[in-house]
C-alpha cells in the first residue's frame, strides 16, 4: 500500500475491523493536506465539512475563554483521527480551534461521502461507532481527572500517556491542557 495508506489501514483497524477493500474505498476519498507548525487549520464558529486523519505529526484542539485566554482541550498524535465532525461541529460549524503543534500531515474526507459510505457499509458504520467512543472515553477520563487528582498526578499522568509531547511542544499548551499554570508544570 502506497503512502499512508498502510498505517490509515492499521489504525483502523485498531479500533474496529474493516475488510482491506472496504478500507481502501474509504482511503480513495482521502485527501492529505500539509499544515505547517502553528497553523490553526480549523476555527472555532467556521464551517467545516470534513473528518479529519492525524497521519503525522501532533496538533490540538482549543477554545478561547472568556478572558480570551486559549484553553487546550485535546491533543492528538499520529495516526488517530481527530475528533469526529458530529462532536466536533454544530450546523456545519466549528465548536473548536486545531492547530498545528508540529508540522502536520492531515487526511481530509468530506463529512457526506464519509456518511454515505458508512450508511452503505456496516464495517464502516462500526468503525465510526469506535470513534465516538474513544472519544468519549478520553473526554470522561479528562473530566473525572481535572476533578479527582492534584496537579502533580495529573502532570504524571499526561507523561505516562504522551512521553514525547513536553520535547516537541510549548510547555504552555500542556499547562492550559491539565488546567495547571506553566511553573507547576516546570517543577
Amino acid at each position: 500500500m502506497p503512502g499512508h495508506e498502510e498505517a490509515w489501514f492499521t489504525y483502523i483497524n485498531s479500533l474496529s475491523p474493516v475488510p482491506r477493500d472496504w478500507c481502501e474505498e474509504l482511503y480513495k476519498l482521502v485527501v492529505f493536506k500539509p499544515y505547517s507548525k502553528d497553523e490553526v487549520f480549523i476555527q472555532q464558529g467556521k464551517p467545516d465539512q470534513y473528518e479529519y486523519f492525524l497521519m503525522e505529526g501532533v496538533c490540538r484542539s482549543f477554545l478561547i475563554n472568556t478572558q480570551q485566554q486559549e484553553v487546550t482541550i485535546s491533543f492528538f498524535t499520529a495516526v488517530s483521527f481527530v475528533s469526529p465532525s458530529s462532536i466536533r461541529t454544530t450546523n456545519g460549524n466549528s465548536r473548536f480551534s486545531y492547530q498545528a503543534l508540529t508540522d502536520i500531515t492531515m487526511g481530509c474526507i468530506e463529512v457526506r461521502s464519509f456518511l454515505n459510505l458508512m450508511m452503505h457499509i456496516s464495517e464502516i458504520r462500526a468503525f465510526r461507532n469506535a470513534m465516538l467512543h474513544q472519544e468519549l472515553l478520553q473526554k470522561v477520563e479528562k473530566e473525572v481527572s481535572l476533578v479527582q487528582h492534584t496537579p502533580e498526578e495529573r502532570i504524571q499522568h499526561f507523561r505516562k500517556n504522551f512521553p514525547t509531547l513536553e520535547a516537541l511542544i510549548a510547555h504552555s499548551f500542556i499547562a492550559s491542557y491539565l488546567g495547571i499554570s506553566e511553573s507547576e508544570l516546570n517543577q
